[in-house]
Parts: C-alpha cells; sequence; structure tokens
C-alpha cells in the first residue's frame, strides 16, 4: 500500500483520523484512508496509515485491509496468551506469528 500512496497519480479520496497518542514529544495518528489512481477509479486500496514522530524522527506506515485482519488476528491471540499468562514460544513459532506464515 505504501508504494502505491506515493505513486504521482495517487490520491487520497477519503480519510478520517481514528485516534491521536501524544506523550512526551513522541506521537503516534491512525488514519483510515481510501487511495484511488487519477486515471482509472477502479484502482482502489483502503486501508490505515499511521504517523509516527518524535523529536528526531518521522514516518509513515501504510497498512491495506489484508495486513490490517492479519495484525489484528494477532493481536487478538496475543492478548488472549497474555490473559492466559502463556506469552512464550510454542513448538510453531512464537503467540500471534502464525498470522504472517502465509507471507513466508
Amino acid at each position: 500500500m505504501e508504494a502505491f500512496a506515493h505513486q504521482r497519480d495517487v490520491q487520497t479520496t477519503w480519510s478520517t483520523e481514528i485516534v491521536r497518542w501524544d506523550n512526551d514529544g513522541t506521537s503516534l495518528v491512525l488514519t483510515a484512508l481510501v487511495l484511488e489512481e487519477r486515471a482509472q477509479t477502479a484502482n482502489k486500496l483502503r486501508g490505515v496509515r499511521l504517523d509516527l514522530s518524535s523529536a528526531r524522527a518521522r514516518d509513515q506506515v501504510y497498512i491495506d485491509e489484508q495486513a490490517a485482519e492479519r495484525t489484528r488476528s494477532a493481536l487478538e491471540e496475543i492478548a488472549d496468551a497474555s490473559e492466559r499468562n502463556t506469552l512464550r514460544p510454542s513448538a510453531n513459532g512464537w503467540i500471534g506469528a502464525k498470522e504472517f506464515w502465509p507471507l513466508l
């Protein structure tokens, strides 16, 4: 999604700030957005952008719908394991990692 977002003919056609966290000069802004090519409206991506900043650094991270779902599922698994107090490597790897196996 990040590569798509930085193309010259791509524009943000809709966005809304979901949440903003500020703490001791460090900031995180989570924005839901829709990116669309100007030339052809059929090519459209939906996702979120994380704007991260501090006094020394600034970055943007884009997460498309599929990556957001993988991340949500992994975080749910991690939260469930945390509640059960079982955060440790399993026989198949780390808790939450299975959501990202298809990417390998």
